[in-house]
């Protein structure tokens, strides 16, 4: 949980992405998730980094090992990123 991730957040078939990558966020981190969604939906090309570690398609993941709270939530999710507290 030590890498970094960043990107413009994104709201996609209405799930929360940084880079493609749908964040599960820390309950610590839940004021910056607000922030986030708020500048996701006016359209800000902002950049957010963030701590943690995550899991891809891209890098041979498969969306049977992302949770299932995320495949039921955001069933097209590319990957997941952890946020770190």
């Amino acid at each position: 949980m030590l890498a970094l991730h960043g990107g413009a957040p994104t709201i996609v078939d209405g799930c929360l992405t940084v880079d493609e990558l749908v964040v599960v966020w820390h309950a610590d981190r839940i004021a910056e998730a607000r922030q986030a969604i708020a500048a996701a939906k006016a359209g800000s090309t902002t950049r957010v980094e963030l701590g943690g570690g995550g899991m891809s398609l891209d890098e041979g993941a498969k969306a049977s090992d992302f949770p299932a709270a995320v495949t039921k939530a955001c069933p097209n999710a590319k990957g997941v990123w952890f946020q770190a507290p």
